[in-house]
């Protein structure tokens, strides 16, 4: 099994974060793609989407989004 990680932010777009935004969404796709082209191998692939935490790294984010 094969893991990455990428956020909440890779299936919603929030203003104010694009190229973060962006990065996550690559991250999302990539991940979708090489789980289908290992379908049937016996290798799974997960993608961690965590959601922001209200902390002053967060700051600036509008929640809820």
């Amino acid at each position: 099994m094969s893991s990455t990680s990428a956020s909440y932010a890779g299936k919603f777009e929030i203003p104010g974060l694009a190229t973060y935004c962006a990065s996550k969404h690559a991250v999302v796709g990539l991940t979708g793609t090489v789980a289908r082209e290992l379908d049937g191998t016996g290798v799974t692939v997960t993608c961690v989407m965590p959601s922001a935490v209200h902390t002053e790294l967060a700051s600036g984010i509008p929640f809820p989004f």
